[in-house]
């Protein structure tokens, strides 16, 4: 990179906060979680007096989520105009963040189970085609009013319209990505397998976006063959070894990995 940024007051250059001693707390607690992302806010500010400093500051209706989220988005478009990468990578993925039983906390819905709690995040972080992360574009938050309901078949779930369904976030965020980002700056939209579904192709077809895609399904690509087979086919361009930690659920030591790299496939029409 061309330009460097060194604090939290660079990356929320333009928040504002009705009180001054607002902004001062606000960059106390960035601090504190920063040096201890792993530990409870109680842990993390260090002291009774900070931690309840903290919550006081959360709970505070003068501070805006999006209002902080907007402002760390345009920092990272800054970093990504001076970026020094011919490809900027739109990374998409989703973390569920669970709270137990603890019902009484405002605002979880229901999380992997009807006794749980939490609450889906989704975040789209810029990273540059050398692997250096530059920030947060869009993040958005979701939950289950309900809990997730198993009884429905295939067909019952694949007659929702795309809007009423979770994997809504993946397009919307896409949708996002490309609003907030210069136009003469190429954006690569990464998902993992989450991701493929053809609603999504359909509107990044429409809206001329760049993506790459962990697939899951063996659709059709244009000359009437199935994907999987084009790959397996295609000449590999380029090879690299990553080591894959253990899976001890299904007894898999770690061990290196060759994967092969095959020129990207021109999907000009997908079919469902």
């Amino acid at each position: 990179m061309t330009a460097e940024y060194k604090n939290w007051q660079e990356e929320f250059v333009d928040i504002n906060f009705t009180d001054q001693r607002l902004k001062s707390r606000f960059f106390k607690i960035i601090d504190a979680f920063a040096a201890s992302p792993g530990k409870s806010t109680w842990a993390a500010t260090g002291s009774r007096s900070s931690a309840k400093a903290a919550y006081r500051f959360f709970s505070n209706s003068e501070i805006s989520k999006d209002e902080l989220l907007d402002s760390i988005s345009r920092a990272t478009v800054e970093k990504i105009k001076c970026a020094d990468a011919e490809w900027i990578l739109a990374v998409q993925d989703t973390t569920a963040v669970g709270f137990g039983d603890r019902k009484a906390i405002q605002g979880m819905g229901y999380y992997c189970s009807t006794e749980q709690r939490g609450m889906l995040v989704h975040s789209c972080i810029a990273v540059t085609d050398q692997g250096i992360p530059l920030g947060i574009i869009y993040q958005e938050t979701n939950t289950r009013e309900k809990p997730k309901d198993d009884s429905q078949t295939k067909e019952q779930k694949r007659s929702r319209p795309i809007e009423e369904k979770e994997n809504f976030r993946w397009l919307d965020s896409m949708r996002e990505t490309l609003l907030r980002m210069p136009a003469d700056i190429p954006i690569l939209t990464v998902c993992d397998r989450e991701g493929d579904f053809y609603e999504f192709f359909s509107e990044a077809a429409d809206l001329k976006a760049n993506f790459l895609i962990r697939i899951v399904q063996n659709r059709m690509v244009d000359d009437g063959k199935k994907i999987f087979h084009e790959l397996r086919s295609s000449p590999v361009a380029g090879s690299m070894v990553v080591r894959m930690s253990r899976n001890p659920r299904e007894h898999i030591p770690s061990r290196n990995i060759k994967m092969g790299q095959v020129k990207a496939l021109a999907v000009g029409s997908v079919k469902p």
